[in-house]
């Protein structure tokens, strides 16, 4: 595995690299509130009922163990739901205090394990986005401007990466944050950075290539 190989563009959802502003006042009825799985609203959706999610897979995420370092990144601690829900690490780089890196694991539901590696992703993006806008405009209380919608291919993944870069407007101060997603079975992987850098978009080849150390940093345990 060479994780400097070149990626490959590939269509994702239909759009590119657009300009989405969303407005706070929106909020309520753009973002739906999530209640433990994702509501679906379209029938080729993955999930096979309208809001009914089959069960997660049995794996024991409170065995698993993530690398201490991420080439600068530095772990500084992690959070857990229960045994097989989602595991949220948070690592800082020393020289850069004004950022900050999450990567997050959590099972794929069963029955989407023989879903295209496109279709799997790609039915997943839509709520981890419309969760980091939701934290991004109650964090600010101020519009937030996606910029990068978009999806990559990696001859190191068999599963592609969705990304979306997002910025706070006109609240004062600069805020933005760049979100990456891919599976690898059993688990999604979900990179967030969060930085008050405007130019974060610059840093989607280094995060893929941070996503790729952890993916092979991390330690894995079947179960008990």
């Amino acid at each position: 595995m060479n994780p400097t190989a070149p990626t490959a563009r590939i269509p994702f959802l239909s759009l590119q690299k657009a300009t989405i502003t969303v407005r706070l006042p929106l909020i309520c009825s753009l973002l739906l509130s999530l209640t433990g799985c994702m509501v679906v609203t379209d029938s080729s959706a993955p999930y096979g009922r309208v809001g009914i999610a089959p069960p997660a897979p049995d794996v024991n995420l409170a065995l698993w163990q993530p690398p201490e370092r991420l080439d600068s990144y530095v772990l500084q601690g992690s959070l857990q739901g229960s045994e097989h829900d989602l595991r949220l690490f948070r690592y800082i780089n020393p020289a850069t205090l004004d950022e900050t890196l999450e990567m997050a694991v959590y099972p794929i539901p069963g029955g989407w394990e023989d879903l295209p590696p496109l279709r799997m992703v790609e039915g997943h993006f839509p709520q981890q986005r419309e969760i980091e806008l939701r934290r991004l405009q109650r964090h600010s209380r101020a519009d937030v401007e996606e910029t990068i919608h978009d999806s990559l291919s990696d001859p190191a993944l068999k599963y592609p990466l969705a990304i979306s870069e997002m910025h706070v407007l006109g609240n004062g101060q600069s805020l933005s944050s760049l979100l990456i997603l891919t599976a690898d079975m059993p688990v999604f992987i979900r990179l967030r950075l969060e930085s008050k850098q405007p130019d974060i978009g610059s840093r989607i080849e280094e995060m893929r290539q941070t996503l790729l150390l952890f993916r092979d940093g991390l330690v894995r345990h079947a179960g008990p």
